[in-house]
């Protein structure tokens, strides 16, 4: 059986809150699925409990904008958070049903934000694909704060 997204029965956020050992108020992955054959993209946001940080939407242009530079070949230090409880991307990837975690931004119940990435040899139509998400993460997050055209106050 291919993977082709992330499996519907599985609570994303409850696996990486048990990993991580913390409740996450929101989270943002990005992960890669049948990567074997004709490999695709993954995503995943609880903008909800991102509403009230703007550091959590920080932490997500700052990953949009590394991605950018490893794109341009550049090599850079990806962006830093601070203390990091310990993930191994591997397992939770495993524990997802997915092939890889590509990027994960999480802001936990403290108010801490978190990010973690695994580009290591990932073709660049996978990293494209990826920043297209966080591209499109950072708009979600933006529909929150911002009021659409015709919508009542």
């Amino acid at each position: 059986m291919s993977k082709l997204a992330i499996p519907e029965n599985i609570d994303i956020q409850g696996v990486v809150s048990q990993m991580m050992g913390c409740n996450l108020e929101a989270m943002a992955l990005v992960c890669s699925v049948n990567e074997d054959s004709d490999a695709s993209v993954a995503a995943f946001i609880t903008p909800k409990g991102a509403k009230g940080s703007p550091r959590f939407r920080h932490a997500i242009e700052m990953e949009e904008v590394y991605s950018d530079t490893l794109l341009s070949f550049d090599v850079v230090d990806p962006p830093y958070y601070g203390a990091w409880t310990a993930l191994n991307l591997h397992q939770a990837a495993v524990d997802l049903g997915v092939d890889r975690i590509l990027c994960l931004v999480t802001l936990d119940e403290h108010g801490d934000v978190n990010a973690a990435r695994n580009y290591t040899g990932v073709e660049v139509t996978m990293l494209e694909a990826a920043q297209a998400q966080l591209i499109r993460f950072k708009e979600i997050l933006d529909g929150l704060a911002m009021p659409r055209k015709g919508t009542l106050q």
